[in-house]
């Protein structure tokens, strides 16, 4: 996890600032609620076909979180910024700090090793495995393409220039974030938590293929209800 810090690019930086809410603090759940707007507004839904598209969607997104945080408490992993703490407690290495990004990276006790995230948050209060935003994105990410016919989402957002929450200065100039298949914006969603230090690669992964099979159960039961068929 040090290494993957010091090999941040800038757009990665980005990518951490947007999918942990930025300056308007959006949860995983409401940044997909946003794009199922978009959905609809791009299709041009009917206002029946809207309320199955959030019924399938909502029921995915909370199905996600109680499946994720059953495999947080049963695990019960250790954050990176524990782990790296702990092995590199006598040394001294580059990294971000307790001062946050804003700071930058700088020369500091492996003791004192912080997440990409702002400084009066640098860990979230809950064990590691599985990852949250992966679980959720791909639920919500296989909800929506069923519920569409497709993977296809072809949206993307402009990031401005100077307006990171985690880092002010950046990004020097305009970032555009970009999302041909909404299984791409779930992807970027997981590897984001990745490049900011708040997961391993594997919950990532593992929470991916999670909220794949939450997606598509929720997404069943919810077919079920609007064509009349559930138990």
């Amino acid at each position: 996890m040090v290494r993957v810090q010091l090999a941040m690019t800038e757009p990665q930086q980005v990518m951490a600032d947007f999918w942990c809410g930025g300056a308007t603090a959006d949860t995983p759940a409401s940044l997909w609620s946003q794009f199922a707007q978009v959905v609809s507004a791009r299709d041009h839904l009917t206002e029946e076909n809207d309320i199955k598209l959030f019924f399938a969607l909502a029921n995915a997104l909370f199905d996600a979180g109680i499946a994720a945080w059953d495999a947080k408490r049963y695990y019960d992993a250790a954050r990176p910024i524990t782990a790296v703490r702990y092995v590199f407690c006598d040394q001294v290495i580059r990294a971000y700090s307790i001062g946050g990004p804003a700071a930058g990276l700088r020369q500091i006790p492996g003791t004192l090793w912080a997440p990409y995230q702002l400084p009066n948050n640098p860990t979230l209060p809950f064990a590691e495995y599985v990852s949250g935003h992966s679980t959720f994105s791909a639920a919500a990410a296989e909800a929506l393409k069923r519920f569409t016919g497709s993977d296809a989402f072809n949206h993307s957002m402009t990031i401005a220039p100077r307006s990171l929450t985690l880092d002010p200065a950046l990004p020097a100039t305009p970032v555009v974030l970009r999302w041909d298949r909404f299984s791409d914006a779930a992807c970027e969603a997981g590897l984001s938590r990745v490049v900011a230090g708040l997961h391993f690669p594997q919950s990532d992964l593992a929470g991916r293929v999670l909220g794949q099979q939450v997606g598509a159960l929720a997404f069943d039961k919810a077919r079920q209800y609007w064509e009349g068929i559930a138990a």
